[in-house]
């Protein structure tokens, strides 16, 4: 296994979908907003909340992009989780490969000894 290489994979990945999350959701705003000023125009005060959400879900992008937000994030948060998996068994290869050569340094130093 070649543990950095896959690290620095999910580490790219991550970082991409942080991204995505964050461009998605700056889209998203600008929607709302302008959304919010049509509504504001077209209604009252205790309606604008109201109004905003049934235009906003009738909107096909922004079903979307909130489709695409809510994803990025649970596909991000898979990632983390392997990310921390990953990083944690390649600290036990690493382990291993330690306590193999110190096992084979004593082997070595008690053949030489034995010898010696």
């Amino acid at each position: 296994m070649n543990y950095p290489k896959e690290i620095e994979t999910i580490r790219v990945e991550i970082a991409r979908l942080t991204s995505l999350i964050e461009e998605t959701r700056q889209r998203a705003a600008v929607i709302e907003a302008g959304e919010l000023m049509a509504v504001r125009d077209e209604v009252n005060e205790r309606l604008h909340e109201s109004v905003l959400i049934i235009r906003l879900e009738k909107m096909n992008e922004y079903v979307a992009m909130r489709k695409t937000l809510r994803e990025s994030r649970t596909q991000r948060a898979i990632l983390r989780a392997q990310l921390e998996r990953k990083r944690g068994e390649f600290k036990l290869a690493l382990l291993d490969k330690q306590a193999q050569l110190s096992e084979e340094g004593a082997a070595t130093t008690r053949e030489q000894a034995i010898k010696g």
